[in-house]
């Protein structure tokens, strides 16, 4: 069933993929609480807004449980929901989302050194955010958010490694483009009719909804880097797989890390920050010129 009547009417169209959102973000909610009752026989009535994680941080199946919760989260708000919402939209789901084709060789080839440069330049800018004089709620909000990923990157055995890179890396980096530049940019752009209007919202809504603003900067600017990177090679698998490689090195700097920071970690390498901008700036430019080549 395509909604033919939403054509051109970008607004509605943004309304629709919200409330799709919410009520698949709802049911996989409820789903993930009743799979976590029935296997873990884990109760959520003594769970309130101000002791949930701490009390299951001290389960000794608290892993599992924020694994459920999360992974199951991210396929319904973002996964499920972006591709229903394709479905909706167009008769042909994986086109209308970019995924009907071959990425281009001559963009993953440069991808690797654009995600390190890139993932140096946000370690950089989180610094920056950080010593901005930002409310006290907000460091409590970062706080939580930060104890909360370093309970999960603390688990070292083997099969842990793997689910955390899957929770941390692989699902994250394919709900969030397909969410985000799969549709919530495309249609912002068709809708503002410029590239850098479109691609600039869709990274402002990228990082405050991840509702950690002491490290709002650094996604923005990540989310700038993306929406260009899928603007640049009209290929979702360009974003997606940027976006994997710059979680996958967090984590395993993090896990390898005495201290473990992967939203923050400590940097103070300037000639290291110019490099990465030349770096970025430098494989950006060919991309451009790319996109100039076969977009003509």
């Amino acid at each position: 069933m395509v909604l033919d009547f939403t054509k051109g009417k970008y607004g509605l169209q943004l309304i629709i993929l919200l409330f799709i959102l919410l009520i698949s973000g709802l049911i996989f909610q409820l789903l993930g609480v009743t799979i976590i009752n029935s296997v873990f026989n884990f109760d959520f009535t003594n769970l309130t807004a101000n002791n949930s994680s701490q009390l299951i941080m001290e389960n000794e199946n608290g892993y599992w449980i924020f694994f459920v919760l999360i992974a199951l989260n991210s396929l319904g708000m973002f996964i499920v929901s972006s591709v229903f919402f394709a479905k909706l939209m167009s008769e042909n789901p994986s086109r209308y989302l970019s995924l009907n084709s071959k990425p281009p060789l001559n963009f993953i080839t440069l991808l690797p050194f654009f995600s390190m440069s890139g993932l140096i330049l946000v370690s950089f800018m989180g610094e920056l955010n950080m010593k901005l004089n930002l409310p006290e709620v907000f460091n409590v909000m970062e706080d939580d958010a930060n104890e909360l990923i370093n309970y999960i990157i603390s688990f070292k055995s083997s099969g842990k490694i793997f689910a955390t890179i899957l929770l941390m890396a692989l699902l994250p980096a394919i709900g969030e483009e397909l969410f985000f530049r799969g549709i919530v940019q495309k249609i912002l752009i068709k809708w503002t009719k410029k590239n850098w209007v479109g691609i600039l919202i869709t990274a402002f809504i990228f990082s405050a909804i991840h509702m950690q603003f002491l490290t709002f900067l650094p996604r923005f600017f990540m989310g700038i880097m993306l929406g260009y990177l899928f603007v640049w090679s009209r290929n979702l698998l360009i974003p997606i797989i940027a976006h994997l490689l710059h979680n996958l090195i967090s984590i395993l700097v993090a896990m390898n890390s005495e201290i473990p920071e992967i939203e923050n970690p400590e940097f103070n390498n300037l000639w290291l920050v110019i490099v990465s901008f030349v770096i970025i700036a430098l494989i950006s430019y060919r991309y451009y010129s790319l996109s100039r080549k076969t977009n003509v």
